[in-house]
This record gives structure tokens, C-alpha cells and sequence, in this order.
């Protein structure tokens, strides 16, 4: 934690830098309303969807059919940026607010990966996975931006770690929080379920060690499942409750689906987007531009988090494995282009990361280099960032 410390201070002081030497030309995003009027430090993550967030914290959801509209974001993480608001004397700038809520997720998530990791591996293989994840480039939705995605880290993780303890209620009600934030949380939700009957199983093999070879669709028999273990279900309750909300209110219950189609937004259901037709016309249009590169980054990450799928299967378990594949999925099939995949699979690289994280530590100049790499990196995007550019 010291070290994660230690780089949310470089990542947060090159943020105010760029803030204070902004680009030459003017990125293509317009500032977010009242960005300009919060302190300098907070300047270089108001950008991008922090404008939908602070909306949603101060006025609550509209929906326009055919228009971009604040119902495409999930309600935990704007309705916490209200609460912490409310809490606070002066009523700070919703931005503000918002990026103190996601470097406390983000440092959250950070623990909990360690201790997640701690249960199966050694001390050294936990760090070594912590310190992975706080570099990865991706990450720099952990350290500030006004975006969902390290409340959402956090939340999954504490509750995978609260069903691994056997706390079964309690993690349910963490499933359910987390499934609210992002829609992801429905993977989440369905890995919860898998993991548990994992469990379960393993726990009847200890006491019946025939069943160890029964054939793997007979290990994920739900049947193995104890009465009370049935509360797991619940899980998905956060996100089947705000579609109940948007039922009720806008007469769409899958609204924040139907509005990526929105002119700007362009991520309708259709050959176009499962294809990703945007992609490849932007690399053939300038291969070696800053646009090219970046989608090419992120679906090289997410190809390697599929092909890390069946590594994670045999050494950590198919639930984790389920979650990834799920997630390169839901990544696939609901981008246009994989823009923002680098950060959508944050959650899916936590398993690779751990098995990854296991051969480093018996190779610690690999290790080494390949921290100081991600540092770099983490800095330079987040400067990127900061200055307005769009990174994911």
C-alpha cells in the first residue's frame, strides 16, 4: 500500500503538470461544465464522462429517446458522489467529490487484489499481482478520474472475497451494490453463482471423494448448492432494480442499452459494431495516429485476456475464467470499435495478473522491468488525460 501511495503521488502530480502545460492544440472534447472552476489539482480528471456524472449527482436521470442521455451510466457511483456531497461542509464541486471517491476506490481495490491473491499465493506473488495492477496503463481509472470503474474494481472484488470466506449473505449484498455500478455487474453476478457451486462442490469432494470425477457440467450442478446458499442469487438485484427504475419512470427498462445507439455514440446492436467496421476504418484511414494505436492497444489486451482464459481455468478456477470470457463478450459484442476496452476489462485482468504475478516472482529483473515499464506508461497517460485527450 505504501507503493501504491507512492504512485498515486507521481500519478497525481504529472496530472496537475499537464493541467498547468496544456497541449498545443486543443483536444477535441470540450471541457466539462465548471471543470475550470475547481482547484487546479482536480483539473486533470474532470474530463470526459465526468460531465455525465456530475449531471446525474446533481439532477437525478433524464432520457431522451435517439440522444445521448445520463441513463446510460449505472446510479451507485453518482449516487455516492451526492451522499459524500451531502456529508461535506461547503458542498464541494461534484468533481472534486468524485475523483476523492474513485482514488478511495481505487485504493480499495488495490487491498482487496492483494488480498484476494494472498489466499492462494504467497506474500511476494500478492504484491508482485497488486503492484501489475497499479501499473497497468489502464489503470489510471484507480488514481482520479470522475468515472465508475475503480468503485466497481472494489465492489466485485469484495465480494468475491466475502463468498471465498463463506459469508454468503454478505457477499449478495456486495454482488448487488457492484452490479448497480457498471453492467458488467451482471457477469459478476453470474461468476458469484459459479463460484459458489465451485465451492460447494469442492467441499462434498472432501467429504465424497468420488464425485472429484464426475465430468465438469456434473461439478457445476446447482444441486450442490445448500438452501441459504440460494441468497447468491441476489446478487443481480442492483442492476435488475435499476431497470425496474427505468421501467417505471422512462417505459424502457433497458434504456442505458437502447441509448448507445445515440447519434456520437454510435454502439447500436448490428454488423457495424459486432464487426467493428469504426475500427478498421480508422486504421486504414491513419494507421499510425494516436486514434490507430490506441484501439489496437486495446484489443490487444483484450486478445490476451481471452487466451489467458484456459490458464486461469486450470490454476485458479472456471468461475474466474467464466468472468473473463464473459467480459471479452460483453467488451465484443457491445463495441463498436473496442474504445474503452482497456479499461471495461480491468476486473477480467485481476485472475491473469495473479498467474502472471506467480511466474515474475521467480524472475525479478523481468519483474522489475516490466514494473518500471507500466510506471512509464501509467505516467505518460496520465498526462495524456489530463491535457483533454480521450484515452478510454
Amino acid at each position: 500500500m505504501a507503493a501504491f501511495g507512492a504512485i498515486a503521488a507521481l500519478v497525481w502530480f504529472v496530472s496537475y503538470w499537464s493541467v498547468l502545460h496544456p497541449p498545443a492544440v486543443a483536444p477535441v472534447g470540450s471541457p466539462v461544465s465548471g471543470s475550470t472552476e475547481v482547484p487546479l489539482w482536480f483539473q486533470g480528471w474532470a474530463r470526459w464522462d465526468g460531465a455525465w456524472y456530475q449531471t446525474i449527482s446533481r439532477d437525478g436521470y433524464t432520457y431522451q429517446p435517439g440522444t445521448q442521455s445520463p441513463v446510460a451510466f449505472f446510479p451507485v457511483y453518482p449516487m455516492l458522489i451526492r451522499g459524500v456531497s451531502w456529508m461535506v461542509p461547503g458542498s464541494p464541486s461534484p468533481l472534486v467529490i468524485g475523483s476523492l471517491v474513485t482514488l478511495a476506490s481505487g485504493t480499495a481495490a488495490i487491498a482487496l487484489l492483494w488480498t484476494w491473491c494472498r489466499s492462494r499465493f504467497d506474500a511476494a506473488t500478492a504484491t508482485t499481482a497488486a503492484l501489475l495492477f497499479a501499473v497497468y496503463p489502464y489503470s489510471i481509472y484507480l488514481y482520479g478520474p470522475v468515472y465508475a470503474d475503480a468503485l466497481f474494481v472494489a465492489g466485485a472484488l469484495a465480494a468475491f472475497i466475502l463468498l471465498e470466506r463463506d459469508h454468503v449473505l454478505a457477499a449478495a449484498l456486495a454482488g448487488a451494490v457492484t452490479s448497480a455500478v457498471r453492467p458488467a455487474g451482471v457477469i459478476v453476478a453470474v461468476a458469484l453463482v459459479v463460484r459458489l457451486i465451485e465451492i460447494r462442490h469442492a467441499e462434498r469432494h472432501n467429504r465424497m471423494p468420488k464425485s472429484a470425477s464426475r465430468r465438469w457440467w456434473r461439478r457445476g450442478n446447482p444441486a450442490t448448492l445448500n438452501p441459504g446458499d440460494w441468497v447468491i442469487g441476489g446478487s443481480i438485484a442492483g442492476v435488475v432494480g435499476y431497470c425496474v427504475y427505468l421501467a417505471a419512470r422512462f417505459g424502457d427498462p433497458f434504456a442505458f442499452a437502447t441509448v448507445q445507439a445515440s447519434p456520437g455514440w454510435d454502439q447500436g446492436a448490428g454488423t457495424h459494431t459486432w464487426f467493428k467496421i469504426a475500427m478498421l476504418n480508422e486504421i486504414g484511414r491513419d494507421p499510425l495516429g494516436p486514434a490507430a494505436l490506441g484501439l489496437i492497444l486495446q484489443t490487444t489486451v483484450v486478445v490476451l485476456v481471452l487466451a489467458s482464459v484456459p490458464v486461469v481455468a486450470r490454476r485458479i478456477g472456471r468461475a474466474y475464467a467464466l468472468l473473463m470470457a464473459l467480459s471479452v463478450v460483453m467488451v465484443t459484442a457491445g463495441s463498436k470499435d473496442f474504445q474503452g476496452a482497456g479499461r471495461y476489462v480491468l476486473l477480467a485482468l485481476v485472475p491473469a495478473i495473479a498467474v502472471a504475478a506467480r511466474f515474475l516472482v521467480r524472475h525479478p529483473v523481468l519483474r522489475t522491468s516490466i514494473l518500471g515499464l507500466g510506471l512509464v506508461a501509467l505516467l505518460y497517460f496520465a498526462s495524456w488525460f489530463a491535457k483533454g485527450n480521450y484515452l478510454a
